[in-house]
């Protein structure tokens, strides 16, 4: 028997209950977004902490973090580092294709290792930071070249004030030194090293080969990839009038 007139379609009890699922949807939506990046950056910080490395293995196993899929995704990624007080920052270390067919083999290449790693108990996010330790390796043993990104990166210095500037375009005049080699096209993520409310130097962080933009929402899990690497380097630079440069 079918009524007539109008009824509330939801009591006041189902109404919350809809209410809380939409909250647990919403959380369960963000927790399965920050679910790699934040197991990442528990694996990178371990790997760091289970034996000594020198400034720069350890600034590769942070930025294939910050680049892997696995980790937050990003294209390539860079570490300037600023002496106290100067008003520039030097590229010290990238990861990352320099240009858009380097990009492609590089992803290709992966893919395939993903298709033919079998290695139950141990990810392939670990076998990307073993990567990362063997490469430093035979780059400070003159077995081999940095990358092409790297290498370029290191003849760029970069003003400090990028540092406060969370998101940038590679066409600015403040990145002019970057365009002359290589594919820059649009927007990048920039967060500061900070020591001590000191800043050390900036990461910086694009997803330039993507077909997307980086965002504001990159920032706040690249600044955490960052805070590991500001450590890295109070930890690993000697301080002295010799080497304040570093």
């Amino acid at each position: 028997l079918l009524h007539g007139g109008e009824h509330h379609v939801l009591t006041e009890e189902d109404a919350t209950t809809v209410e809380m699922l939409g909250v647990l949807a919403v959380v369960g939506a963000r927790f399965a977004e920050l679910y790699l990046p934040l197991v990442s950056l528990s694996a990178v910080a371990a790997r760091l902490q289970e034996k000594p490395f020198d400034l720069d293995t350890a600034l590769r196993i942070i930025l294939t973090g910050v680049t892997a899929a696995e980790g937050l995704g990003f294209s390539r990624a860079m570490v300037f580092l600023q002496p106290t007080g100067a008003p520039e920052a030097k590229g010290r270390l990238a990861v990352g294709p320099l240009d858009g067919e380097e990009a492609h083999n590089t992803w290709v290449a992966i893919e395939d290792q993903k298709r033919q790693f079998r290695s139950p108990g141990n990810p392939f996010f670990n076998r990307l930071l073993d990567e990362a330790e063997r490469i430093s390796l035979e780059i400070r043993g003159g077995a081999r070249q940095d990358s092409a990104l790297s290498e370029h990166v290191q003849s760029v210095s970069l003003p400090a004030s990028l540092s406060q500037m969370p998101l940038s375009e590679y066409s600015a005049p403040l990145c002019e030194q970057l365009l002359s080699r290589g594919d820059w096209k649009g927007k990048f993520a920039c967060v500061p090293l900070l020591v001590k409310d000191i800043c050390r130097g900036f990461l910086i962080a694009d997803r330039d080969f993507q077909g997307r933009r980086v965002s504001e929402n990159d920032a706040p899990l690249l600044q955490l990839f960052a805070n590991i690497a500001a450590i890295a380097v109070e930890s690993l630079t000697v301080r002295t009038p010799a080497n304040e440069s570093e």
